[in-house]
């Protein structure tokens, strides 16, 4: 089964380029974690945010993989 290619309008494709570059953007191993943490929890020193992913670090280093 072949499949039919989509062509996408113009302002289909700077939504999708800014959802890429976001992406891109997220794409590091803790960036996600420290931004999560800055959402939700607002101003934070550097030494806190640095013991809260640790803190996560530790668990992710030691939980059950499946």
């Amino acid at each position: 089964m072949k499949k039919e290619k989509i062509e996408l309008d113009e302002s289909c494709l700077i939504h999708l380029r800014g959802v890429r570059d976001a992406m891109s953007l997220l794409n590091g191993k803790w960036k996600a974690i420290i931004i999560s943490h800055l959402y939700y929890t607002g101003k934070m020193r550097f030494m806190d945010l640095k013991r809260q992913v640790d803190g996560v670090a530790w668990l992710l280093k030691h939980y059950p993989k499946n």
